[in-house]
């Protein structure tokens, strides 16, 4: 049974603060994978970054020839529905983003009804506030940065210090695949896009090969 992906983006020293509320409701709330106990759907949040990490190129799967070729990724940003984007930068990410073009050329962003948008207003705008203001100084990132690093399963913590970027941690960016199937989703894509090309070219020389004889019938008619 799949999950909910969730990908969120922060203001400039948040990602630790973010993860830390993010990580704690699912669990208390059993929404994680394999704890489901509310919802039939289980969301994984596993992918943080802020403001001046949201430039997604520079941790995509890239061929030796340094060209980008993480069609996951490009799906993800492309299908990702905005649900919560209180200072619209959900426009802005895909311009930082237009590399993705280059694997769906017609993404504009999903955006849901605003029913189904997440609206802070009245009271929770307040609690908003109040939260914001506790959190405000540089310290309270750091102490639950050292919080969730000292928590953190060991695995996670040696595949951030391994080659590659299944697995990226920094105070920008957290981003957690201990499963990177990245490499196989492309060969898959290109092999089905190789062999569409083929048949693309297939179908031009038999359109090729009917007008020729359309041609030829016709200037023997004209005879």
């Amino acid at each position: 049974k799949s999950d909910i992906d969730i990908m969120v983006q922060t203001d400039l020293n948040r990602v630790w603060t973010v993860r830390w509320y993010m990580a704690g409701f699912s669990r208390v709330l059993r929404l994680r994978p394999n704890e489901t106990k509310f919802s039939t759907t289980p969301w994984c949040a596993h992918f943080f970054f802020d403001e001046t990490s949201s430039e997604l190129g520079s941790v995509a799967l890239r061929n030796r020839h340094q060209e980008i070729i993480d069609v996951h990724l490009a799906h993800l940003l492309s299908v990702a529905c905005i649900i919560y984007d209180e200072k619209d930068v959900a426009e802005d990410l895909l311009v930082k983003n237009m590399w993705v073009k280059n694997f769906f050329r017609n993404v504009h962003g999903v955006y849901p009804v605003p029913d189904r948008r997440i609206v802070v207003s009245g009271f929770g705008k307040l609690c908003k506030s109040i939260f914001e203001i506790v959190h405000t100084p540089s310290r309270v990132e750091i102490f639950l940065k050292y919080v969730q690093l000292w928590i953190m399963p060991r695995e996670l913590k040696e595949k951030a210090l391994q080659e590659g970027n299944d697995v990226i941690v920094t105070d920008s960016l957290l981003k957690f695949h201990t499963t990177d199937r990245r490499r196989e989703y492309a060969k898959i894509f290109f092999s089905h896009f190789e062999e569409f090309g083929k048949q693309i070219h297939q179908m031009e020389i038999e359109e090729e090969k009917l007008s020729l004889w359309q041609t030829q019938s016709s200037a023997e008619f004209l005879q």
